[in-house]
């Protein structure tokens, strides 16, 4: 109606009956904070820039070492691979190549694998004594494997697996192929190399620090997940029977309300089938929804029928008959095979390198991912248990991230919320 904010506010000033009286107040009391964020969000002509359309003419890339130097740097997945030739593209490893073993070596020393040939050797503990400073790939998994032997190893004061995730914050590869790349420009280092590796990341390590992350914090920490890993977390069989029976009801009443509201009966788990009875059968709005990459149906996934809760009672009822049957079939029927046979503990790996904000993840199982927002979820979780003597205790951060944000800042407001 006024073309801008200068125009609304000279309206405003004359008093124009075109605006609402409350709104007219809203706007006075804001006029600084809308003046500021024009400021903001405008487009500046006079920022003192030289440009020359003619000196950024694109001549094309010739992939020298350079190139190859700087995208290896920034951490430019896939820019790099565009960069492979047809030779190196054979050279990669498969998908299904077995995953990374560790490694260990006396510094200067020969390197060995941690395979199940090592540990069984006889040569075997005589390799790793005290009073030596061993390097590592993955010393967690060394440590473990080595215990399996019946040995105990110390010493260990270098791991090119950490070191790389404390250094390396713009790759999320940490294989010791993709690091022996990055750092010694060789996919292939063989494990001998693994000194070689390390030195290239001690100096990138001597930047700010790094190296008091990596000695203090990552370090540390191996030995202590490894102890923790080797002792796993007791849980209750029988009460995770009784929980199985219990959801197995639940789905089972679940199943029949979302037949009922159907009309019919189909396979919920099929998102054709559940496509069809949703938005063919009875209609339901498809504005708004995503469609699936493959096909272009409407995409029945969980955060496209939040859109529709409110639409039908079948949405609540196939969301939480989903929810339900999630959890046992992933948790529930799960965590009893999991467990120990004798020592009924389960025993999930942490892994120190799984995400950049610097958090340890957990797998098989994912003990980091059990809802507590659910019933069922929270069920789930009473599944866990302390041995005799003992108690469990829960410790968390409250708002981490926002709090180092307010600190490094230095936000008066953002400190005192």
């Amino acid at each position: 109606a006024f073309g801008s904010i200068d125009e609304v506010y000279k309206a405003l000033k004359k008093k124009s009956k075109k605006i609402a009286p409350a709104l007219a107040l809203r706007l006075l009391e804001g006029e600084e904070d809308a003046k500021f964020s024009r400021e903001l969000a405008r487009i500046r002509h006079d920022a003192p820039i030289e440009f020359s359309i003619d000196d950024a003419a694109w001549n094309g890339m010739k992939p020298n070492g350079k190139v190859r130097e700087l995208f290896t740097k920034f951490g430019f997945a896939s820019l790099l691979r565009r960069l492979e030739t047809p030779a190196e593209e054979k050279k990669k490893p498969k998908s299904d190549e077995k995953p990374d073993i560790p490694l260990i070596g006396e510094r200067g020393g020969k390197v060995h694998v941690c395979d199940e040939k090592f540990v069984a050797g006889p040569a075997t503990a005589k390799i790793v004594s005290r009073g030596k400073e061993w390097y590592a790939y993955d010393a967690k998994s060394a440590i473990k494997r080595l215990r399996n032997a019946g040995i105990e190893a110390s010493g260990i004061v270098f791991d090119v697996l950490l070191a790389a995730y404390v250094a390396g914050q713009f790759s999320r590869d940490f294989s010791y192929r993709a690091i022996a790349a990055r750092e010694i420009g060789d996919a292939n280092a063989p494990p001998d190399r693994l000194f070689d590796v390390a030195r290239a990341l001690e100096k990138k390590l001597a930047v700010g620090r790094l190296r008091f992350v990596f000695e203090s914090i990552e370090m540390p920490l191996a030995p202590i997940l490894a102890d923790m890993e080797e002792r796993g977390i007791m849980i209750d069989k029988q009460f995770l029977k009784a929980l199985a029976r219990d959801v197995d009801t639940r789905i089972e009443g679940l199943t029949e309300a979302v037949y009922k509201s159907a009309g019919e009966k189909f396979n919920i788990a099929s998102p054709k089938q559940l496509s069809r009875v949703l938005f063919e059968k009875l209609g339901l709005t498809t504005r708004g929804l995503r469609k699936t990459a493959k096909g272009g149906a409407v995409s029945t996934r969980e955060s496209e029928l939040e859109k529709l809760r409110a639409s039908h009672p079948i949405v609540d009822e196939i969301l939480s008959y989903r929810e339900a049957a999630k959890l046992k079939s992933t948790y529930i029927d799960v965590l009893p095979k999991l467990a120990d046979k004798k020592t009924g503990r389960v025993h999930t790996t942490f892994n120190q390198t799984g995400t950049s904000t610097g958090r340890l993840s957990s797998n098989n199982p994912n003990l980091q991912n059990i809802p507590i927002l659910s019933e069922t979820g929270r069920e789930i979780r009473k599944a866990f248990v302390a041995s005799p003597g003992f108690t469990l205790a829960s410790f968390d951060y409250s708002q981490i991230e926002l709090r180092v944000a307010a600190h490094m800042a230095r936000d008066a407001k953002m400190i005192a919320a």
